[in-house]
């Protein structure tokens, strides 16, 4: 290998050119390269060599003059027009030297224009296949076909570009508008945030990614979504897996006016003489329930649960009637509700609202002195509500002697003690209130007041589920029973009182579910129980509503047992998943509220263990009455109080993690 020969070879993928200064061995060469360093080249590393082609002038090239010699090959590259020699050679079958090449485009080959016809075949993947040393020229319906898939590669390629200016645009301003093809393409990157490998369109969403240069994970994902404003950097991904919409289809909005305006004849009972009263948070806007008390003329008492009456106006199999089907339950999460009716059914006619004529389905309960229920009547009714009493007027009004509350405060506690009497559970454990303005970016968490109207108001909602079950079994009637089976039985009272005790009974407590035939609710203490109260926001409810209705008027029941058991196998999946979906809100945002807190100390109770072996506890933050898990490294006795705080706290990866302060 003579000195001042021009070679080529790649440094880390990198081609790079130099002069040889020496042959070093017989199978290595010095060099010197175009940024004069002195490397040692193996020759089978050589991609180029200016002495394997048959050069007019083979003047020897020096280090200093390197740099001279690539600027002569990058102004012979230009000359080179690859077409023209293609179409020359178009239909010969046999491969070419590049020395052949090359008499098509200059009168004389030197080591610069070698070098750049070499180039120049290596990077074409149009006219040209290199067969060993020489190259084959591609035949004609091939170049055609080649010239098509790089004309569709340019336009993908153009495409691209324009596709990455508009996003960039939004990135940059929020009211920069979106076209279909950006839609399309978020779209599918929205499929990959919220199932990443599983999901159907993955391949797209990732191809997106990389045009922007964006992490190709689904964090990546959902960021972009973000910064497109698509997407609330509290997105709360379980809705969509769930397939929730946030309001309805405009052709159930126009339903809804419409049977609105037309309620079923009301073949019912007029109980509007009696005084009604509802009593809810200030916050509720579905009014499903009503309370009265009626005195007898033989002295006895007769408790009345009005419940609102949606079937009044919903026919089964309607639209509105499958979408609330579909939907199951309306869902509760601390940014806004889903509800199972348009708003302007549940919130209107639907509900039981103050000075109105409403529709109800009324449960009329006579109890004996220790709070047994001893005889009953469904009847399809209509009421005017009273008064709408919150929790605390409630109160108040009880406390003031005022008969009517008085008289459900006294009945509620009695029904209390018997149904304990029968095994109930009662757990009392602080239940957090958490609620979200997304608009202004406030976070607040706190214990729901522990008012004692709530707790009477829950007793007359179980004796109305009560009553339900016993009248469908009375009438032969089939049902949807919500049954819960004993849990393993606990000895609390070798435990620490208070939450301790609680906890445990909680931890003890198995799942309730729906079916067919009439089973103990073993939470509840009793021996058949139906869910009823809450046919606004409960597709079983509703249902069962007309099972009911159709005994009370003597007629066929609409839903068979076989009927209600499809039901069944698609309702308490529904229900668990919004279960499910209400308690991962409640985290997330309570993580968040905890990660903005994240300074000062917080009061934690020791409940009980998670998991031992681990040193895993269950501890509830007193303040805000949420249980959580925590390691502890030192021993604790069970109910002792200490402090902590967040040493780590990120909602959106489920990060929460509490140290002793």
């Amino acid at each position: 290998m003579e000195t001042g020969t021009v070679v080529e070879f790649a440094v880390k993928g990198n081609s790079r050119l130099a002069v040889v200064d020496a042959l070093e061995g017989k199978s290595s060469l010095k060099v010197t390269d175009t940024f004069g360093n002195s490397l040692t080249v193996a020759l089978r590393d050589l991609e180029f060599c200016s002495k394997d082609y048959s050069l007019a002038d083979r003047a020897p090239v020096s280090a200093g003059t390197l740099g001279d010699w690539r600027e002569r090959a990058r102004t012979a590259r230009s000359e080179i027009d690859l077409a023209t020699v293609w179409e020359l050679y178009a239909g010969t079958s046999e491969p070419l030297a590049l020395e052949a090449l090359a008499d098509c485009l200059w009168d004389s080959l030197t080591g610069e224009r070698a070098y750049a016809l070499f180039a120049a075949l290596r990077e074409d993947r149009l006219y040209f296949k290199a067969k060993g040393e020489k190259y084959e020229p591609r035949p004609q319906a091939q170049v055609e076909e080649l010239r098509k898939q790089q004309a569709a590669l340019a336009n993908k390629e153009k495409v691209h570009v324009e596709l990455i200016g508009r996003l960039q645009a939004r990135f940059a301003d929020r009211s920069a508008p979106l076209g279909a093809e950006e839609l399309k393409r978020l779209e599918s990157v929205k499929k990959f945030a919220l199932w990443g490998d599983e999901a159907p369109d993955k391949n797209a969403g990732l191809e997106l990614l990389k045009l922007l240069d964006r992490p190709q994970t689904e964090a990546g994902a959902f960021q972009l979504l973000v910064d497109c404003g698509l997407w609330h950097a509290h997105e709360n991904l379980d809705v969509h897996r769930a397939g929730l919409l946030d309001g309805f289809e405009a052709d159930l909005e126009a339903e809804a006016k419409s049977v609105a305006r037309s309620p079923d004849p009301p073949h019912n009972v007029d109980l509007r003489r009696l005084e009604s009263v509802t009593v809810d948070d200030d916050t509720t806007n579905e009014v499903d329930d009503a309370l009265a008390v009626e005195r007898l003329v033989d002295g006895r008492t007769k408790f009345w649960i009005h419940i609102a009456d949606p079937g009044r106006w919903i026919v089964p199999g309607a639209p509105l009637d499958q979408e609330a089907r579909r939907r199951g339950t309306t869902v509760y999460l601390p940014t806004g509700r889903f509800t199972m009716f348009p708003s302007s059914l549940a919130e209107g006619p639907f509900s039981l609202n103050p000075g109105v004529d409403t529709p109800a389905l009324s449960f009329g309960c006579l109890l004996a002195d220790d709070g047994a229920l001893v005889a009953y009547e469904v009847v399809p009714s209509t009421i005017r509500v009273a008064r709408r009493l919150n929790y605390h007027q409630a109160e108040t009004l009880k406390s003031s002697g005022d008969p009517v509350l008085v008289s459900l405060a006294q009945t509620a506690q009695k029904r209390e003690v018997w149904r304990r009497g029968q095994g109930a559970v009662m757990i009392h454990l602080p239940e957090t209130q958490v609620k979200v303005d997304l608009t202004r970016n406030t976070v607040a968490v706190d214990v729901y007041s522990a008012e004692e109207a709530r707790d009477w108001v829950a007793e007359f909602m179980v004796l109305a589920g009560e009553a339900a079950a016993r009248y469908a079994a009375e009438k032969n009637v089939p049902i949807l029973y919500r049954v819960q089976k004993p849990g393993d039985p606990v000895d609390v009272d070798h435990l620490p009182a208070g939450l301790v005790q609680e906890f445990a009974k909680v931890v003890s407590m198995t799942r309730s579910g729906l079916s067919v035939d009439p089973g103990p609710h073993a939470g509840l203490g009793l021996t058949s129980y139906v869910q009823a109260t809450s046919p606004i926001r409960r597709y079983g409810d509703l249902v069962v509503h007309r099972q009911l209705k159709a005994a009370a008027a003597g007629e066929p029941a609409p839903y068979s047992s076989d009927d209600l058991a499809s039901l069944a196998a698609e309702l308490d999946p529904l229900n668990g998943q919004a279960t499910k979906m209400e308690r991962s809100a409640d985290r997330y945002w309570v993580t968040e509220f905890l990660a903005r807190n994240k300074g000062r100390p917080w009061t934690v109770v020791f409940l009980g263990w998670f998991r031992e072996p681990d040193r895993l506890a269950q501890v509830l933050l007193e303040e805000i009455g949420y249980r959580v898990v925590m390691k502890l490294p030192k021993e604790k006795a069970l109910g002792e109080v200490f402090s902590v705080k967040v040493a780590a706290a990120d909602p959106r990866k489920e990060l929460l993690t509490l140290v002793e302060a």
